[in-house]
């Protein structure tokens, strides 16, 4: 099943956009399910808006979306969260508490040289996923196409007898 994105939820300190810190979500996908980190998946095209604040305390902030985006079935995805102005702190919670939200948490992967490499974190930073199933889209020609077919074929084999 599909799942149009709600919102992403994060657990933050030392982020204060008043001082100038702005976050930056990405989002990575990856069909095959072979990617390690984002390195080996692609980034969707999603941007979201940026909560504001005018603390360094460690809150939960929510990002939203800025257009639709919709969660593929049967596909890996990778949340990078990262800064392109300021210096803030994506947080854990204590005691840890597993992820939540629409996605099953695989692992955590940190970078310490701006994306060109990860490993393993030691840390469990807190974000939640929120988002909302995508009904199934029927259309009724398909049915209509069997159901006319049938019909041809049903009249064929009453002649033929």
């Amino acid at each position: 099943m599909d799942y149009q994105l709600d919102n992403i939820v994060l657990r933050l300190s030392n982020y204060n956009t008043d001082a100038g810190d702005v976050a930056l979500l990405q989002i990575y996908a990856d069909a095959a399910k072979t990617s390690t980190s984002p390195l080996g998946a692609t980034l969707e095209s999603v941007l979201f808006n940026n909560p504001t604040s005018a603390s360094d305390a460690a809150s939960v902030f929510t990002f939203t979306p800025t257009a639709n985006f919709t969660f593929a079935a049967d596909t890996r995805y990778w949340l990078l969260v990262d800064a392109t102005s300021g210096s803030y702190f994506w947080r854990s919670s204590f005691p840890n508490v597993t992820p939540t939200g629409i996605a099953t948490f695989d692992s955590l992967k940190s970078s310490s040289n701006n994306g060109g490499s990860y490993f393993n974190s030691g840390s469990f930073n807190s974000f939640q996923v929120n988002a909302t199933p995508v009904p199934f889209e029927f259309s009724p020609n398909f049915g209509i196409a069997v159901l006319g077919g049938g019909w041809l074929l049903r009249k064929r084999f009453k002649k033929s007898k």
